[in-house]
């Protein structure tokens, strides 16, 4: 995946915010400077400022039982 997209899902920027961070030169892929259009790997260290980017694979799905007359909404 691309690395605009891998900041974009980790919730750090919008793909052009992300692509603002790597020009500024603040992301960093396995302590090289990133450039726009690199690859990201399972298993890459990525981080933005100084801070490790981990993105959340699984979606968590929750069944709820509610009682009759309460309001529920997504």
């Amino acid at each position: 995946m691309r690395i605009n997209k891998f900041i974009s899902e980790a919730g750090k920027a919008s793909r052009r915010g992300a692509d603002k961070l790597i020009n500024e030169r603040r992301v960093i892929i396995n302590g090289k400077v990133a450039k726009i259009g690199d690859q990201v790997n399972p298993g890459d260290d990525v981080r933005v400022n100084g801070e490790q980017l981990r993105i959340a694979r699984d979606h968590v799905y929750i069944a709820l039982n509610k009682p009759v007359g309460i309001t529920c909404t997504s």
